[in-house]
């Protein structure tokens, strides 16, 4: 098994839930080095979310301002109805569609489409709707349980199982939360590093995430994954 290139902090920023519902709101903010304490900035993105259409979007550029990743988010009710993405740098789309009791992936990379069903459950996330699961389940966490997701990696047009827990080791100012992320299956866990997702303590707002990102380097088929801290900086109607 070809090891996952899980990309989820590059995953579109849905990444923010706030105190009061608005029609519509830009974040903007900045994707940095890791361990660089944010001195070093690899790339800096903007969403456009609309509560109305359900549509929120999300571009990644580069320092230069080449454009190097797109994304989009699709809501039903507030459920998920399609997510896709795009790295213009690599000539590759992907996206998942729920297709009735499936969901549908897709991905074009190298003159290549791939396919793939599975059955649709409520454990079900795909990048951005991680962050609601995390908070739907946010008392559960607090106490100490251990919550599992079946997270879509669309690089793989397949989804993984990963284990969500309240993380006591890792440091978090006061007044916020670390959530990490692992995989279940040893195989993969072993070649995808742990994603971090830091909140508010209520779990009402994300501050910062440290994951797989979602632009590559151009370095042959597929390009190369980044590491990377996500950080919101930004917030306007």
């Amino acid at each position: 098994m070809r090891p996952p290139e899980w990309a989820l902090a590059g995953a579109l920023l849905l990444l923010v839930v706030l105190p009061a519902p608005v029609a519509s709101e830009t974040l903007q903010g900045s994707i940095y080095a890791p361990k660089s304490r944010r001195a070093v900035t690899l790339y800096v993105f903007s969403v456009d979310r609309d509560q109305d259409s359900g549509i929120w979007r999300a571009s990644y550029r580069s320092v230069k301002g080449d454009l190097v990743a797109e994304d989009e988010v699709t809501l039903v009710d507030g459920q998920l109805q399609r997510y896709r993405y795009s790295r213009p740098n690599i000539g590759e789309t992907a996206s998942v569609e729920r297709v009735g009791d499936e969901i549908l992936f897709v991905q074009e990379l190298g003159g290549r489409r791939r396919e793939r069903r599975e059955k649709f459950d409520a454990t079900v996330t795909v990048g951005p709707t991680i962050i609601p699961y995390i908070q739907q389940h946010w008392d559960a966490l607090m106490n100490g349980r251990e919550i599992r997701t079946r997270h879509c990696v669309l690089d793989h047009v397949r989804s993984f199982t990963f284990r969500l827990v309240l993380d006591r080791t890792r440091p978090a100012p006061p007044g916020l939360r670390m959530i990490r992320m692992t995989a279940v299956n040893p195989t993969v866990r072993a070649v995808v590093s742990p994603a971090y997702f830091l909140l508010t303590s209520d779990g009402r707002s994300l501050e910062s995430v440290t994951s797989r990102v979602l632009p590559r380097v151009a370095d042959g088929e597929g390009g190369r994954p980044v590491e990377g801290e996500l950080v919101i900086e930004i917030r306007s109607d």
